[in-house]
């Protein structure tokens, strides 16, 4: 059964300088995106990376009705396809950027 979703990307603020120059600059409509379930995170015992040409962009916003669900996809090697769907107000601190996803259940 296919699975589909949007979620939010949030920690943009928190990222170090060059990586979020890198992001404003370069991340575009439609870019590919790596998912990776953390299991170490002392905020979110259920974080999921968001990673993009080796950079880790940020996270699965933590109140994302389904992250659970996604999490464990992730935790048993499920091949996730993730893109970038909207960018906005990426020249300041507080981008907004929303990606969406699919797999195979």
């Amino acid at each position: 059964m296919k699975q589909t979703g949007k979620f939010h990307i949030t920690g943009f603020p928190f990222l170090l300088l060059s990586t979020r120059k890198t992001v404003r600059d370069e991340l575009t409509m439609g870019a590919e995106l790596s998912l990776l379930h953390i299991t170490d995170n002392q905020y979110d015992p259920h974080a999921i990376a968001v990673v993009w040409n080796d950079l880790h962009i940020g996270w699965v916003d933590k109140n994302y009705k389904n992250k659970l669900k996604l999490w464990l996809a992730l935790a048993f090697g499920t091949n996730i396809k993730a893109t970038v769907i909207e960018l906005s107000s990426m020249r300041t601190q507080h981008a907004i950027m929303y990606a969406n996803y699919q797999y195979e259940e």
